[in-house]
């Protein structure tokens, strides 16, 4: 009886296991509007000892900024080399306020072969529009460690330099995820399934018919009235919901590393595979079989497959054929992608 009470438990915690929520919907979904933006923008570092740009473009942008502050210089009074033109980028989060900083790259356009120790002048980030969203300027650090006695091969990338926290916001994007008094979600990855669950997620918690999957990657979700001065409270308490998204039965193999990468829903029909000396019979039952034979159990999951083909020394590519011919012939109810 105390065997029988022990195994009822497990089974009842296996199935309260099973069917509580997995995931946050935050961690499957993003409300729409809601974005990063792409700046970028052409600036000079200067200070380099001698590993700058041996051609003119870094000395003649520094002669044309030079320009602007009235000064008259030409290519003989100034060293080339100490000298690099880049191209700077960033990432402008959303939400992001005036006077905040970001993290800033700059990368070598010309045939600079080192930036380390130079320092960035002030350089305007543009975004797409054309107008300037921040502006980029301090010391820069290409990190890691050269190669050297105690070292193996080189650690850094001399080209690309860092600035972290170089550069200031100078300009707001105004993140419109709010018409008509309602907020779309939509999921990273597009599923009837867990579109439908979301949906009811949201409608028990709120008591009431506010969310309406429209399509599997898009939840419509209307704000009620009481809660229409408090819309981010609103938002939040959406995505802190946890829901369980249903998982596409799908089987992932690197041919070249000889990677595979399953899910434990992936399960196998009858068949009959003969590979080399490996002999594999999925039936309906799963008697044992001598030496390299295998007998599996139709129904089981492709990580007992794969286990019991590792313990009679199947190799990764043994598997990767398996698999493929067991899809082929269609007793393997997944798809097989291969990278």
């Amino acid at each position: 009886m105390r065997k029988i009470a022990l195994s009822i438990m497990l089974l009842l915690m296996a199935a309260m296991i099973w069917a509580s929520p997995s995931v946050k919907i935050k961690d499957i979904a993003k409300i729409k509007g809601i974005r990063s933006n792409q700046l970028m923008g052409y600036g000079i570092i200067v200070g380099l000892n001698g590993t700058g740009d041996k051609s003119d473009i870094g000395i003649l942008s520094t002669i044309n900024m030079l320009k602007k502050y009235g000064v008259d210089a030409d290519t003989k009074s100034l060293k080339p080399k100490n000298v690099a033109a880049v191209m700077v980028t960033a990432i402008l989060p959303p939400f992001a306020n005036e006077g905040e900083r970001i993290d800033v790259l700059a990368s070598s356009i010309g045939d600079a072969s080192n930036l380390q120790g130079g320092v960035l002048l002030q350089t305007p980030l543009l975004g797409a529009d054309g107008k300037v969203y921040a502006v980029a300027e301090g010391a820069v650090s290409i990190g890691g460690m050269n190669s050297g006695a105690a070292t193996r091969g080189q650690q850094n990338h001399l080209t690309v330099a860092k600035l972290p926290n170089g550069a200031i916001i100078e300009r707001n994007v105004k993140m419109d995820y709010i018409k008509d008094g309602k907020i779309d979600l939509l999921l990273d990855t597009s599923d009837f399934t867990t579109a439908s669950r979301i949906q009811k997620a949201i409608n028990s918690h709120f008591g009431l018919e506010i969310a309406k999957a429209i399509n599997p990657g898009l939840i419509n979700v209307k704000i009620p009235i009481s809660m229409n001065d408090e819309s981010a409270s609103f938002v939040s308490s959406i995505l802190q919901l946890r829901v369980n998204p249903d998982e596409e039965a799908k089987i992932v193999i690197n041919e070249r590393t000889g990677t595979i990468v399953m899910g434990d829903q992936v399960t196998v029909s009858k068949v009959a595979i003969v590979h080399g000396d490996l002999k594999v019979t999925v039936s309906v039952n799963n008697q044992q079989a001598e030496g390299s034979a295998l007998n599996i159990k139709e129904g089981t999951t492709v990580q007992t497959l794969v286990d019991a083909l590792n313990s009679v020394g199947a190799t990764s590519k043994d598997i990767i054929s398996i698999l493929q011919a067991m899809k082929a012939q269609g007793a393997l109810h997944a798809e097989l992608e291969i990278i």
